[in-house]
């Protein structure tokens, strides 16, 4: 069974919050409150870790009160001194940490909120169960609600079991793979009823089909560029192209970052890849790129794509890898998904405009797993907005309507001027003025879900 759906009868305890005496003046108050709403920001932890981990028959009601507690003391977070079992649980917020990030406030307090809220509810009390699989949860619950700090590392650390972001990856990648939803909630699950037994891996191997060290072998493959598992079959069926690469500046740090991040030919096949996957079959994929060409040289803004019909060229900026290098391998890999989309998409014969261009590029990375932590949906302003705004209403559309829509639309526009109306009615039977207002009542309503006047209630 999946994670249950938004609801308001979710048994939202009483939220609330208070500033330890001493600290109302610390200037990490001030940062915080300007930055969300306390109630509000707990609310959205709350919901996050019951869409991610709960069904509505297991939705857990013994919490009745959650406060948050502002305070000088150093580290993160941590809960305060009280029984697990108790219904009222408190939350100890550091204001020094609040002030160390204070460019990323709002985010980096509601993924805090998160993780710590997942150890309130957390009922996994038997010993056997490892550690940093329960760490890896709150952290998973975390990435999965957008919520993963630019400092997170995906590289994979000893074993599977290491805890926090690392765990958090890879539980994030069985849950993506085929068929593989609703696996985490069935993991999570399976430890709150172990009761007196002992945790058995070979819990992996019911869910999945493979043993926690193949699913953790392969993920590690994928990590580091060598996975053929995310390939559509056999790799000689599709028209991989020849990929070369030019570096125009050696003696530039970000050169030394990008080659110490990913491996160029690995990096390409996989992007082109994931152009395939998400636009394409086999039957119906372009075959007229023959070569891509990436070339790393010292330039302004992040990227960008040229050539003719058969021959590419993907510029990626030097300066740009080197301000990422804390992310660059997730960054390399979602901005040449997002070019090498360029390199086959159809445009209505240069009549596409730009930014349903760049959203249908944006709209693969989103589905391929690489969106950047700084994303975020929106229905303000045009529905071609481009870039993010586009690409999540695209997978809006897709994810609510028949499989392959977009697929299928960029498909149309391989023999046709662009006309937006029949285009998405085609695809659709809707016109895209009313997809759009669709979506931002679908938003709005996501919005309202964590609202402040709902708390208690």
């Amino acid at each position: 069974m999946s994670p249950t759906p938004p609801s308001t009868s979710w048994p939202i305890p009483k939220l609330t919050y208070r500033i330890a005496e001493g600290d109302t003046e610390h200037p990490g108050v001030e940062i915080f409150l300007n930055a969300i709403k306390p109630e509000e920001a707990l609310l959205k932890a709350v919901v996050a870790n019951f869409e991610a981990l709960y069904t509505r028959e297991m939705l857990p009601n013994h919490i009745e009160e959650i406060t948050l507690v502002l305070e000088s003391i150093p580290g993160v977070a941590y809960l305060g001194d009280v029984m697990p079992s108790s219904s009222k649980q408190q939350i100890h917020y550091s204001l020094q940490y609040v002030q160390q990030t204070a460019d990323r406030a709002a985010d980096e307090i509601i993924g805090v909120l998160v993780f710590e809220i997942f150890h309130v509810y957390n009922r996994i009390t038997n010993t056997t169960c490892p550690s940093g699989f329960i760490d890896g949860l709150a952290d998973y619950v975390r990435l999965k609600a957008g919520y993963a700090p630019p400092h997170w590392d995906k590289q994979p650390r000893d074993d599977w079991e290491a805890g926090n972001e690392s765990t958090a990856y890879f539980l994030d990648w069985i849950e993506k793979r085929p068929n593989g939803t609703g696996t985490i909630h069935k993991l999570y699950e399976y430890a709150l009823q172990l009761n007196d037994q002992e945790f058995n891996e070979n819990i992996f191997e019911m869910l999945t089909g493979e043993t926690v060290d193949m699913l953790w072998e392969q993920y590690c493959d994928s990590v580091n560029g060598t996975d053929n598992t995310t390939t559509l079959g056999d790799l000689s069926q599709w028209p991989i192209p020849k990929f070369n690469l030019r570096i125009e500046d050696l003696d530039h740090e970000g050169a030394d970052i990008f080659l110490g991040a990913v491996k160029p030919k690995e990096a390409l096949r996989e992007a082109v890849m994931a152009s395939f996957n998400h636009l394409y079959t086999l039957q119906t994929v372009p075959r007229n790129v023959k070569t891509i060409t990436l070339v790393l040289r010292s330039m302004g803004g992040v990227a960008h794509t040229t050539g003719g019909m058969s021959h590419k060229e993907i510029h990626y900026s030097l300066e740009y890898v080197k301000v990422k290098a804390d992310v660059a391998r997730e960054e390399i890999m979602g901005v040449l998904v997002h070019e090498v989309v360029h390199c086959y998409q159809h445009t209505a014969h240069g009549t596409c405009p730009g930014g349903l261009i760049e959203g249908i590029a944006d709209y693969v990375r989103l589905r391929d797993g690489r969106a950047p932590a700084h994303w975020r949906q929106s229905s303000n302003g045009c529905w071609d907005a481009g870039y993010d705004t586009t690409g999540y209403f695209l997978d809006w559309i897709e994810s609510n309507h028949e499989s392959a829509t977009i697929s299928k639309l960029n498909a149309l526009m391989k023999s046709c001027k662009y006309n937006e109306e029949i285009l998405f009615k085609e695809v659709t039977w809707k016109s895209v003025n009313d997809l759009w207002s669709q979506y931002g009542d679908f938003l709005k309503a996501k919005e309202q879900k964590a609202e402040p006047m709902s708390v208690g209630q």
